[in-house]
């Protein structure tokens, strides 16, 4: 019997159940992570919460960083597939990790990270602009402090010239997040709510807004929802989770190596300014080009096997 218990529960229950899941597994991984790095990193529980928020001190950096993986483990991966077993007991199946797909697929993908550069950062030039209206204005102070404390958390994270600091940066900021959000929000909340509206589009979308406002920076809030959304509908084009988890990876590790290359002094920040100047449009209309083309000819399975209740 492959059905678990919440196998025939309708669809807004078990989004439910896995949002209190996740919750309470992200908690339970947290207090458990900070037993273990009393002793090991020699902390004072009492100062916790002034170590947590003291980015700037390198001493901080190794507890900071181990906190950061405990939680893609704790809040992503974990209860993923706990939630898939809870649903249909084979977790591997229900997430789609037991298909694979063509080598020229993977291919694709490498071509359509790269030509994504100068319209990701165009359309994150655009959002930096947005602003609320003046009555919401401590709404936006709020934000605005929220995105330099994210911003200075990952360009601490991402300090480190030597060989080991990029290995470790690229497995917390690009391994780790690519197989937990794709696991959690295309493996689990996409296909929950394509059993629910039966629409694959708005399946795609809200998952995508779920994942972009997750990380609750407002000024990256756009390209970190084109990402949500092409990663939706890489999933549900290859039938496979490996593949959004490539582009995931992919995209995330492009940026940790770019930025340990910076720091040696190896590459200008041209890259990370390309598409945001006046005189790079050109740049932007070639990317959307290139892109179409890419997704125009990206191989597409006829149909998408999908685990849904009450279906056999």
């Amino acid at each position: 019997m492959k059905y678990g218990f919440l196998y025939n529960t309708h669809p807004s229950v078990k989004l439910i159940f896995a949002a209190l899941f996740a919750f309470a597994s992200f908690l339970l991984f947290f207090i458990i992570g900070v037993i273990i790095a009393i002793p090991v990193f020699k902390i004072d529980i009492f100062q916790l919460p002034t170590i947590l928020t003291d980015v700037n001190n390198p001493e901080n950096l190794a507890l900071l960083k181990y906190l950061q993986i405990n939680q893609s483990i704790g809040l992503f991966i974990i209860p993923s597939f706990f939630i898939a077993y809870f649903i249909y007991r084979d977790s591997f199946e229900y997430l789609c990790l037991n298909r694979s797909s063509k080598l020229i697929t993977y291919i694709l993908i490498i071509i359509l990270i790269f030509v994504l550069i100068p319209l990701i950062n165009f359309i994150a030039e655009i959002n930096s602009h947005f602003h609320l209206p003046d009555f919401l204005d401590p709404i936006e102070r709020w934000m605005k402090e929220a995105e330099d404390t994210a911003q200075d958390l990952t360009e601490a994270f991402l300090m480190g010239k030597g060989p080991g600091d990029l290995i470790i940066n690229l497995i917390m900021v690009a391994v780790l997040p690519a197989i937990g959000e794709e696991l959690l929000f295309r493996g689990i909340i996409q296909r929950l709510f394509l059993e629910w509206i039966k629409n694959v589009h708005i399946a795609i979308l809200i998952s995508a807004i779920l994942f972009s406002a997750l990380h609750l920076q407002f000024y990256g809030f756009l390209p970190r929802l084109m990402l949500g959304i092409l990663f939706g509908y890489l999933f549900v084009w290859s039938g496979t989770i490996w593949v959004p988890i490539f582009a995931h990876f992919l995209n995330n590790g492009i940026a940790v190596v770019f930025y340990y290359l910076l720091q040696n002094q190896l590459v200008t920040d041209e890259l990370e300014t390309l598409g945001t100047q006046q005189q790079s449009i050109l740049f932007v209309m070639f990317s959307a080009v290139l892109i179409s083309l890419v997704l125009i000819y990206f191989p597409k399975k006829n149909k998408i096997h999908y685990l849904q209740a009450n279906q056999e």
